[in-house]
């Protein structure tokens, strides 16, 4: 049992350095690194609609050695960060690692790494630390279990407080998915209950070209009433849901509802909160059952008796 978390640190902790590494060498901590204008280079670019991207595969010399490296981008990040995607930088010290027009996309990747890798590490490492392999290894590998008569007073409270933080947590996502639903109600998820109507609005628009994303605010004026809203979409959905910032609805019964260009990304944004929340309620059911299995094989042993008695 303790090989496999073994493995696992292994795995996590090679993957976060490696990011690391990776984002120390593109200068996400600063221009510790001179990058030059490579003079012999060829870029060739293949644009997938599908997803909407660009992939460019781009070769480019140094010192006579040949290098051949790919990147992909999103078409939207490309337009509006106005970056000059005809040039490749590499890496003066190590000519290996290269870029086309910036290192915000090599920054964005290796940052997400970092916190996969370090998240699942420490989850596993929590897991490894407070829970009781012995009983695991009997009970997964070996199909042993053994009820603990006289549980210590800490593992007692301990029990006691994951309890409370699962029925908590059961509460907040069961409260998350009502509020789906009623969202997913309103904004003419189920029918064309309610009527929205264009109006004029004064948006204001940034880019954030590190997260791919396009965040959205805007105000508009009901009866006298001002509303402020904000709203970020990722730059792959904004062709797929027909996205135009230009275009505010407003719920003619409850004009504080509004979308940009379409109700599907809002519908989209609320289905998705729900599948989420029900995965965790699993998630903490599987929780529940083994933080109480001693509980519940106990009343599993209490049924078998009260049943021999009463035959």
């Amino acid at each position: 049992m303790k090989f496999i978390f073994y493995l696992i640190f292994i795995i996590t902790g090679g993957a976060f350095i490696f990011s690391l590494y990776q984002f120390t060498l593109y200068n996400g901590f600063g221009e510790w690194f001179e990058y030059n204008i490579a003079d012999d280079f060829h870029i060739d670019k293949t644009i997938d609609s599908t997803s909407n991207t660009i992939l460019f595969e781009y070769s480019y010399k140094v010192s006579g050695q040949k290098f051949i490296e790919k990147e992909s981008i999103f078409i939207p990040s490309l337009v509006k960060s106005k970056v000059n995607k005809n040039t490749v930088f590499y890496n003066k010290i190590y000519p290996k690692y290269s870029y086309i027009g910036n290192n915000k996309i090599q920054v964005r990747q290796h940052i997400t790494g970092m916190q996969i890798s370090a998240f699942f590490f420490i989850f596993f490492f929590l897991i490894y630390k407070f829970g009781d392999l012995k009983k695991w290894e009997g009970i997964y590998f070996r199909g042993e279990y053994v009820v603990h008569k006289h549980p210590t007073k800490t593992s007692l409270i301990i029990r006691r407080i994951v309890n409370l933080l699962i029925v908590s947590s059961t509460i907040i996502l069961l409260i998350r998915i009502i509020a789906a639903l009623v969202m997913i109600y309103l904004y003419n998820g189920f029918n064309n209950k309610f009527d929205y109507v264009k109006i004029d609005s004064n948006s204001v628009v940034k880019f954030d070209s590190i997260y791919l994303k396009k965040h959205i605010s805007y105000e508009y004026f009901i009866d006298k009433k001002g509303y402020q809203k904000s709203e970020s979409v990722a730059y792959n959905k904004i062709a797929k849901y027909d996205f135009f910032e230009d275009k505010i609805f407003v719920n003619k019964k409850y004009p504080s509802l509004s979308y940009i260009g379409n109700n599907k990304l809002v519908l989209q944004q609320n289905n998705d909160k729900i599948i989420f929340s029900v995965l965790g309620l699993f998630l903490l059911a599987l929780l529940f059952a083994h933080v109480n299995i001693n509980k519940i094989m106990e009343l599993k042993e209490a049924r078998k008796k009260k049943k021999f008695t009463t035959e």
